[in-house]
């Protein structure tokens, strides 16, 4: 009897295509496990071009094992252990000759399988509905409750709001507040630097006082030193004046002299001569 090849995969969880070096005849002929369990969903994977194919690679996980059993003869396919498309329909042949004595109610169904698929889409709706039909009927019941609670919501929104501007009113008003601060400091700076500025005009205008006491102090000393130059001078003016007058008076009596002494030769001359 024939024994199957086995070729074995480590996993990286990214793979998903498995080249097998043995010839695959088909589906029947190859049996695929992951980490021991055997694949028997036919939809998980695919044979192409003598690879396994797998459409998600969440069935091959990161760190498993993948092994691929291949036969060549059908007497070996026994080795396999597999589940078949013909072990399938045995399996469910109660089922299947079921479908078969009804097969024309399934024809209808199949004729109608987009209004059974939308009411099938549905069925959780209409579950949630009837899971709660005893909360829907406390809420009409309750409606008046409910309607009241709707008002007193709408009414607590409305607060909610008017909160919310009257908040941003204070905020605009301690906004205010804070600039009229800052104002009312920087005027009281103003102010002291004014006032800084005023003591020191007064400080240099007392000195400028004093100065203009000193000078004027100054001047009429001065004042009075002038007068009594010019008294002085005066004074030397009459001196001089009296001087002159002295200085002619004496030219008058030489003159006078020299005209006696001048007399007097010419009488001694007569006398003595």
């Amino acid at each position: 009897m024939e024994t199957p090849s086995r070729h074995s995969f480590d996993l990286d969880g990214a793979t998903r295509v498995f080249p097998i070096p043995s010839t695959i005849k088909g589906d029947n002929y190859c049996r695929i496990e992951v980490d021991g369990t055997v694949i028997n969903d036919r939809s998980k994977y695919d044979i192409v071009n003598n690879s396994i194919v797998f459409i998600d690679v969440a069935d091959v996980p990161e760190g498993g094992e993948l092994d691929v059993l291949v036969v060549q003869s059908e007497e070996a396919i026994g080795q396999l252990t597999i589940t078949t498309n013909i072990d399938i329909v045995a399996q469910n042949i109660t089922d299947i000759n079921s479908v078969a004595d009804n097969i024309s109610s399934v024809n209808t169904n199949a004729n109608a399988v987009v209004a059974i698929n939308q009411v099938a889409n549905k069925i959780a709706d209409v579950e949630t509905v009837s899971d709660n039909i005893a909360a829907v009927t406390a809420i009409k019941d309750n409606l008046a409750a409910v309607q009241n609670a709707a008002d007193n919501a709408s009414a607590a929104a409305d607060s909610e709001s008017a909160a919310a501007a009257s908040e941003e009113a204070a905020a605009t008003s301690e906004s205010n507040a804070a600039a009229s601060e800052e104002a009312a400091a920087t005027s009281e700076s103003n102010a002291a630097t004014s006032e800084s500025n005023a003591a020191a005009s007064e400080s240099n205008a007392s000195s400028s006082e004093s100065t203009a006491t000193t000078k004027a102090s100054e001047a009429s000393a001065s004042a009075d030193t002038a007068a009594t130059k010019a008294q002085e001078a005066d004074d030397a003016a009459v001196s001089a004046v009296n001087a002159q007058t002295a200085a002619e008076e004496a030219s008058a009596a030489a003159a006078s002299a020299a005209a006696n002494a001048e007399d007097a030769g010419i009488a001694f001359g007569i006398a003595f001569g």
